[in-house]
């Protein structure tokens, strides 16, 4: 293929030009590109294989080259994109080590030149990933604490350029992370003021950029969250303002990239945390419209009808929990979703139906007794 045939000819012109540094490092990149090729079509063995092979040419390049700062921030690239491969092929404490590398490559070139944005940014990416690294392995002290070196990070850049739209959207990818460490770690409140920011911060980017869908289905992401804080909270008036304004946001960018897998799962949290928000202000007629709107709507039609049907399950629980309500105000939820099934029946979508199985958003109603005859034959 095209990275064997460009090793070969780049190993050939190192042994016929020994003395030229520069070709090394072009052999180095091209291990590093397969290597990434690799990590992103799930082989991560290649992978490694091949980012070790430019670790070992780029380490060698920045000793006998100090001066030239670019082999080294080249190796600290490799150990970047290194670490996330490692943990899946050797675990976390091999990990570890590699993360620690890119980190004191970056810090080291930093203080040779302290006024590189590049620099800092790396660095902030390499805190990020390690906090990644960390709230997978479940420690969450050490997340927060990684999370927050790369927010510091991302905070100076975000305000020296602030003509630079990435130093800010970085900022609220690790804004993000950050807020739900805090809210795993039981701490509402501080995850909450950290999405706050966010809002602000991915509102302003909205206003800048119009024309950028994905800067609003970010925005949407965010106010999601708030949305389901203060329902936990009971303030189910501001619940239901963010949450629209987070389905409206989400709706807006899966109109051009309906199959973005985020937005998608983001909007259907919104939807199920919307319907008991709904329920519990007495809006069921607007609960009912919302519910035929997804179905006949949605950017992504069948994901739109588990959308529906999840929002309709959340509306029947919430409605059960009502300390005054009859059990007859939930079944009206239930005939509705039993409606919308056997149509979409009817139209051939049992396929879509099958997303429900192992649902647990749609978990409330999936044992209903008029709902569970439908799906049963039609789900594995």
């Amino acid at each position: 293929n095209a990275y064997d045939r460009a090793l070969q000819l780049q190993t050939t012109l190192i042994a016929e030009f020994p003395g030229k540094p520069d070709l090394k490092k072009d052999l180095a990149r091209t291990y590093y590109n397969l290597g990434i090729l690799y990590k992103d079509t799930g082989k991560q063995q290649q992978a490694q294989k091949a980012l070790e092979d430019a670790v070992a040419i780029l380490d060698e390049l920045a000793r006998a080259y100090p001066e030239k700062l670019v082999y080294r921030q080249h190796l600290g690239r490799a150990y970047l994109n290194l670490a996330p491969v490692m943990e899946r092929t050797a675990g976390f404490e091999q990990a570890l080590v590699i993360s620690q590398k890119a980190i004191e490559t970056f810090r080291l070139l930093i203080t040779l030149n302290p006024q590189a944005p590049d620099y800092q940014q790396e660095l902030a990416v390499c805190y990020n990933n390690l906090g990644n690294a960390y709230a997978r392995a479940g420690d969450m002290a050490k997340a927060e604490t990684n999370y927050t070196d790369a927010r510091a990070l991302f905070k100076r850049l975000a305000n020296d350029f602030p003509n630079i739209p990435v130093y800010r959207i970085e900022l609220a990818n690790t804004h993000n992370s950050l807020a739900v460490v805090l809210a795993r770690s039981k701490r509402p409140d501080d995850a909450f003021a950290i999405w706050k920011d966010n809002e602000n911060i991915q509102r302003q980017l909205v206003e800048e950029y119009k024309q950028v869908p994905s800067y609003r289905g970010d925005l949407g992401m965010t106010r999601a969250s708030l949305g389901r804080v203060y329902l936990t909270r009971k303030e189910l008036g501001k619940a239901k303002t963010y949450l629209l304004a987070a389905t409206a946001d989400l709706e807006y960018a899966l109109a051009t990239n309906p199959n973005q897998p985020d937005y998608l799962n983001a909007a259907k949290f919104a939807y199920v945390n919307l319907g008991y928000a709904l329920v519990g202000l007495n809006e069921d007629a607007a609960a009912f419209q919302h519910a035929n709107r997804l179905v006949e709507s949605f950017p992504h039609r069948d994901q739109g009808l588990v959308v529906a049907l999840c929002f309709l399950a959340s509306c029947f629980e919430s409605a059960k929990l009502q300390p005054s309500d009859t059990v007859q105000r939930a079944d009206e939820f239930a005939v509705h979703a039993e409606r919308i099934i056997q149509a979409a029946l009817s139209a051939g979508r049992a396929k879509a139906l099958e997303k429900l199985g192992n649902d647990s958003n749609f978990a409330a109603l999936r044992d209903h007794a008029s709902i569970s005859p439908l799906l049963l034959p039609k789900m594995p």
